[in-house]
């Protein structure tokens, strides 16, 4: 990497002084007022005694305050920390003190929850005077910029630490793959405590596109009207609830691209979205590797929709004998973070293990096959709930299904399936579909309908949740098969 870049919002006001930077319900903003509100909320920062290398939490609903806030941080050369305001003020003081971070951004008084914490709090009320002007901020590519934590699905969250290039180089090599240029949209349908949502403002900025705040007042297919969205960013849930919308096409008349991604995606459902026209884009990506890593081209067809895609310009991606995805490259992020000490979790050549299992195809794209952590032993066999949910998601009907594992006093443990349809089905005619398209052992035991209410993980199917449900279900299923 180079020494030093300009930084890409002060280069973005000078390119683009009067394009749009933010569309919200405030209202708009160009890249000539973000700047100088970013370099307001900056100096507001300096006074409470932040500084480069500090770590300053963010704990507020996403707003324009916020991304200014964020932007600051980065500018100011400290290291911003997004949270989720789902978190406990007990779950939040435990994972600052992972940091040693000492600053608070926030909307609320939340003084009394953290003594320990200098909590800064402002409203947009405090920005209507912005410094009179600038000077361009040159930023170190490996300095220190963001630390997102991990959802903890599997355990306790982990402290992701990001450079400013990672995701600098992140943001340039998907913005090849899928362009973005002045006039652009891109909803902020993601939190930016996700690395998906901080991606989306780096994009942006590196393009001199638009950032749009969606209404929380309106839904997805509204907010795509009002704003006239160009770029999209879901996961599999959100596609659903697109796709279940009415059918009128006069919605998706801006849209140019949507990244799917953050897991698995039934195939009924992307046909489904190939049917509408919609301007899908597969993708493989984590939060150590500042978001997408593989993404498919524009108008791909059904079978690379299938896969993850490509890999993009400054990631590096391959496969261990094992069938383990290893990454690196220059989005690779520079470790783990605890009690304020940097662990490299990398070998010696510099190769991160991703815990993913996948394989190239014919066509060079990747098919991830799932996580080494899920895979789980029935009788000796080694069983991926992937592959079963690839083939079952191919069932007329079928939205969403998740494999978990159960105990059982002969195998070990046995798969169930949870099915979400939009059909009705029945157990048996499941079963005689995945005879001879699956191994026998790996054909579930049971299949359940999707629960009514499943506590979220991130942005994943929580499927600790799911193997509790599916144990309580296979005891009562077997007392009535007495």
């Amino acid at each position: 990497m180079s020494s030093g870049k300009t930084f890409l919002l002060d280069q973005a006001a000078k390119l683009y002084p009067e394009k749009i930077a933010i569309r919200s319900q405030e209202g708009e903003m160009t890249y000539r007022e973000y700047l100088h509100l970013v370099c307001s909320v900056m100096e507001k920062l300096q006074e409470h005694g932040v500084s480069p290398k500090s770590y300053c939490a963010i704990l507020r609903k996403p707003d324009i305050i916020s991304l200014a806030t964020l932007m600051a941080l980065l500018r100011l050369k400290a290291i911003a920390v997004p949270l989720s305001l789902r978190l406990s003020p007990v779950q939040v003081q435990k994972l600052l003190e992972e940091l040693s971070c000492s600053y608070l951004v926030t909307s609320q008084d939340l003084l009394p929850l953290y003594p320990n914490l200098k909590t800064i709090r402002w409203q947009k009320e405090d920005f209507l005077s912005f410094p009179s002007s600038s000077k361009m901020v040159t930023i170190d590519l490996q300095d220190r910029s963001t630390v997102i934590f991990s959802s903890g699905s599997t355990g306790k969250p982990k402290a992701i630490l990001h450079s400013y290039g990672n995701h600098y180089y992140s943001a340039l090599g998907a913005n090849l793959n899928m362009p973005l240029s002045p006039g652009s949209s891109w909803l902020l349908s993601l939190p930016i405590y996700h690395v998906g949502g901080l991606a989306i403002l780096m994009r942006c900025v590196l393009a001199g596109a638009a950032v749009t705040l969606p209404s929380s007042q309106e839904n997805l297919i509204a907010n795509i009207q009002k704003f006239k969205v160009t770029h999209l960013s879901l996961v599999s849930t959100q596609l659903q609830r697109l796709l279940e919308e009415e059918e009128n096409l006069y919605w998706q008349e801006s849209l140019q691209a949507i990244l799917l991604g953050g897991s698995f995606f039934p195939t009924n459902l992307l046909e489904k979205a190939q049917q509408r026209k919609l301007p899908i884009h597969m993708s493989y990506g984590s939060s150590e590797m500042s978001s997408q890593i593989t993404t498919t081209p524009k108008n791909s067809s059904l079978e690379d929709l299938s896969t993850s895609g490509q890999l993009l310009p400054y990631r590096q991606l391959k496969i261990s004998e094992e069938g383990e995805i290893l990454l690196k490259g220059k989005t690779l992020f520079q470790g783990y973070l605890k009690k304020g000490n940097l662990f490299s979790p990398f070998d010696t050549e510099g190769w991160f293990a991703s815990g993913d299992c996948g394989y190239w195809n014919e066509n060079k794209c990747l098919v991830v096959t799932g996580r080494q952590d899920e895979m789980f032993i029935s009788g000796g066999e080694n069983i991926y709930p992937t592959e079963i949910e690839l083939v079952l998601s191919k069932y007329p009907g079928i939205i969403q299904t998740v494999i978990v594992p159960v105990e059982n006093l002969e195998y070990g443990k046995r798969p169930v399936a949870f099915i979400q349809s939009e059909l009705t089905w029945k157990e048996e005619d499941l079963k005689t579909y995945l005879q001879g398209k699956l191994e026998k052992f790996k054909v579930p035991d049971y299949f359940f309908s999707w629960p009514k209410k499943l506590p979220s993980v991130g942005m994943k199917v929580n499927r600790e949740g799911l193997k509790s449900i599916a144990q309580e279900r296979c005891a009562l299923k077997r007392k009535m098969e007495k």
